[in-house]
């Protein structure tokens, strides 16, 4: 998602952004949009540096300089080596005034999934869980709905539209019957690729969930071990499958069904089990915590995730580069996983 606006004597000339994949860029369709000559004093202001390659589009500072831009300002670098710095590069040799990193983490944030796949060559992984005050997800009966507010759950809506791919485990599926889909207010639904983790094939029981029925049941993938598959596929007949390694999924793995999927990022909704395995395998890249301003202080209600045991704080998982919102009365803290420090 990259924008680009055109200014002069503080008044916005033009303004562009990237549509999709293999449409112009934001700063060929904001100069598109101001077809008389560029003001001497105009600055170009875009959310990501230019690029000064060929690919599905021409270079976009041959552009800039055809048309007499004198000053460029963005906010973050490509991560992508083969482009880094290249198109500030070049308009600086050629006399156009660069100024980057403005704004440069709100850029970054803008575009999570492109910026960590340029960097580290594969998809993001998110894990997303609702919790009290306390750190409980459900009260003891299993009940759920709803911890958080409104606003919060309109706020999963739109990761769940942002997200090219939803994961939950089959006992989510199972107790909770999710559409998993982005429902938001003025849109169509939109339903992300489904991918339902169910090792031993428990859900050829459950056919009847949202998941296997509803109009974007084609979007479903059910990911079972090999032992299971026969059985759901003579439940499931129309639901593709994917298997999952006898000893369970690992990054290698994951990475290669997100990439023949085209899913550049996931967005794990759990529940507990789901995300404590992931969480525990080093799955995990980013965390969605949303806290709601409720207490059970109930130590037989789940929370959401276990198993690493930490045996000083400092041993435990960390976020970096946080984010911070408050939704209604809820908040949400996002961020980066930290693995812990290796100890001796």
């Amino acid at each position: 998602m990259v924008g680009a606006v055109l200014v002069a004597g503080g008044e916005v000339l033009a303004e562009g952004w990237h549509p999709r994949a293999g449409a112009a860029h934001a700063e060929r369709v904001a100069l598109d949009r101001w077809p008389d000559p560029v003001p001497a004093e105009a600055t170009l202001y875009i959310t990501l540096e230019p690029c000064a390659s060929t690919g599905r589009t021409p270079p976009c500072t041959d552009l800039i300089l055809a048309r007499g831009v004198r000053r460029v300002v963005y906010a973050a670098a490509d991560e992508d080596a083969r482009h880094r710095g290249r198109g500030p590069r070049q308009l600086r040799e050629a006399g156009v005034e660069v100024v980057g990193g403005v704004l440069a983490g709100e850029a970054r944030d803008l575009n999570l999934l492109f910026h960590f796949r340029a960097a580290t060559g594969r998809a993001l992984v998110a894990a997303k869980w609702a919790a009290t005050l306390d750190g409980r997800t459900a009260t003891r009966t299993g009940a759920s709905r709803w911890i958080t507010g409104e606003t919060a759950r309109e706020d999963v809506h739109r990761w769940r539209r942002y997200f090219p791919a939803i994961g939950a485990g089959a006992g989510t599926v199972m107790a909770d019957d999710p559409q998993l889909t982005a429902r938001l207010p003025g849109e169509p639904v939109h339903c992300p690729l489904r991918l339902i983790f169910d090792p031993s094939g428990r859900l050829a029981a459950h056919p009847d969930r949202h998941v296997f029925t509803d109009s974007f049941a084609d979007r479903t993938v059910l990911l079972c071990r090999e032992e299971a598959a026969d059985r759901v596929l003579a439940s499931l007949p129309g639901i593709r499958r994917e298997i999952l390694p006898a000893e369970g999924p690992d990054r290698d793995w994951l990475a290669g069904v997100l990439e023949a999927h085209e899913a550049p990022g996931l967005y794990l909704e759990g529940g507990a089990r789901l995300h404590s395995d992931f969480l525990r395998r080093g799955l995990v890249d980013y965390l969605f915590a949303y806290r709601a301003p409720l207490l059970f202080l109930d130590e037989e209600a789940p929370g959401p995730a276990s198993g690493l045991a930490p045996r000083t704080p400092a041993e435990g998982l960390r976020l970096r580069d946080v984010r911070q919102a408050a939704l209604g009365e809820d908040q949400l803290v996002r961020g980066f996983l930290a693995p812990p420090p290796v100890t001796p």
